[in-house]
């Protein structure tokens, strides 16, 4: 038990280090050397550099630092943990990230700005996704809605739109309209990369909610043929008032369309509805039978 609880820890640390590693390198290649108006400290350190000339890097390093102290002082232990790795060790990638770019030549890294935001993009949304997937966090401005959600309760979303429309505002002041837009499809990407990233390595499946007369057919045929269980749920229909039974199942990607066509030959006139899933966990999926 011991060796795998250390294990896990290594793991975590060097998954930690791998995602603060694709976020300085995302800033030192693509969003300092373009003036990338990303979320985060990163964009605020390309506003900051715009209005007081203060180098990216040193805006960074001070930001990481502050709000690391006032989100330990106010958000505790738990955060502490969580977040030191990545406050300790981001700024050192970031230095070597930039002494690295500064050794390359540069018609290997220098690129129009429409494909540095791509690149941004993806590389802060895996790093950031990959860092959340074994519940770490990797500070910076996500630190600021933390502590007023502690207080004020307002949705955690809601502060971090905020946060991130304040980068935006900035940037706007800073370097006009056009900067600012592509800052805002940076952001937009790097969030779309870091639900994904989440979800990866998650078994995606269909959820399938069925409203027939011939229920008990196409519930053996689940149970049979398919060899997945089910869900009775009493309904009543709002327009004929009458009792019915709805079938409530989830399958794999791969047998969707097999119980589609079972459902549609013995009632054509089923209702179904269908909802993707991206995980779900218990037997069947995540636990085998004969596990149980």
């Amino acid at each position: 038990m011991r060796k795998r609880k250390l294990y896990k820890i290594l793991i975590d640390i060097l998954v930690i280090l791998l995602g603060n590693a694709c976020i300085a390198i995302a800033v030192a290649f693509f969003v300092i050397p373009n003036k990338l108006l990303v979320g985060g400290t990163a964009g605020i350190a390309v506003a900051v550099n715009a209005f007081l000339g203060i180098p990216e890097e040193i805006v960074i390093n001070v930001l990481v630092y502050t709000l690391f102290i006032a989100g330990a002082i106010v958000l505790g232990k738990e955060f502490f943990f969580k977040t030191v790795t990545s406050t300790i060790v981001y700024p050192i990638l970031l230095t070597l990230s930039n002494d690295l770019y500064e050794i390359i030549p540069k018609q290997y890294v220098t690129m129009d700005t429409l494909t540095s935001i791509i690149c941004a993009g993806v590389l802060v949304g895996f790093g950031i996704g990959i860092v959340y997937k074994r519940n770490a966090s990797t500070g910076g401005m996500d630190i600021i809605p933390l502590i007023i959600n502690k207080y004020t309760h307002i949705p955690l979303h809601i502060l971090l739109m905020a946060v991130d429309c304040f980068t935006v505002l900035l940037g706007v002041i800073a370097y006009g309209l056009q900067a600012s837009i592509y800052g805002v499809i940076s952001v937009v990407l790097c969030s779309f990369v870091i639900d994904k990233t989440i979800l990866l390595g998650a078994k995606q499946t269909k959820q399938l909610q069925i409203i027939s007369q011939e229920s008990d057919l196409i519930r053996t045929e689940i149970l049979e043929d398919l060899d997945r269980g089910c869900t009775i749920v009493e309904s009543r229909g709002g327009y004929t008032n009458e009792k019915r039974d709805m079938l409530m199942v989830v399958v794999p990607i791969n047998q969707y369309q097999t119980l589609i066509d079972a459902v549609h030959s013995i009632d054509p006139s089923a209702f179904v509805i269908v909802s993707d899933i991206n995980e779900i966990r218990g037997r069947g999926f995540t636990i085998q039978r004969e596990h149980l």
